[in-house]
């Protein structure tokens, strides 16, 4: 995660903005810096979302969550595409996981799987995790293999949201 923060903190303080568009941040990761095609800088600011580093801003940009200007890095700094698509180090993250199986047993494309999520999330105020499990049943993917991790996930996001 730590590696993904970095991304996000180099992207924001290179533009000189504290809010871009999601537009803005796929093309400065494809065209401008050449880090990923257009499909996976796609992917990438979806998980730059989903793992809650950039939220909505004011202006309807996207805005880091953390503190970028503290961050330094160098001017030739390139990630690693591999890291990035894991989310960030080590195993996929349940989310990607969850997204790739419902996409391949539903037949969809990995985007059009996140909108869905996205969109129940929304709409029910839930976290990515437990709205990806209600998005595959719905498609009538089987989420069981999925049901213990989930729910450790949702604990330690409602342990972060309390304030005790």
């Amino acid at each position: 995660m730590e590696r993904l923060k970095e991304i996000v903190a180099f992207l924001f303080n290179r533009s000189g903005k504290d809010e871009m568009t999601a537009q803005e941040l796929r093309l400065a990761m494809s065209m401008d810096l050449r880090w990923f095609t257009p499909k996976e800088a796609e992917e990438v600011v979806d998980l730059f979302q989903n793992k809650r580093l950039v939220t909505k801003g004011p202006a309807g940009g996207l805005r880091p969550t953390f503190s970028h200007g503290k961050l330094s890095l160098p001017r030739d700094f390139s990630p690693s595409k591999d890291l990035l698509m894991r989310g960030g180090g080590g195993q996929e993250p349940l989310f990607v996981q969850m997204v790739g199986h419902i996409a391949t047993r539903a037949d969809l494309e990995k985007r059009n799987v996140i909108a869905l999520i996205n969109r129940k999330a929304g709409e029910l105020g839930i976290e990515v995790e437990a709205a990806a499990m209600l998005v595959g049943t719905e498609l009538g993917v089987s989420m069981l293999a999925f049901r213990d991790d989930a729910l450790a996930v949702l604990f330690e996001k409602s342990k972060l949201a309390s304030p005790h």
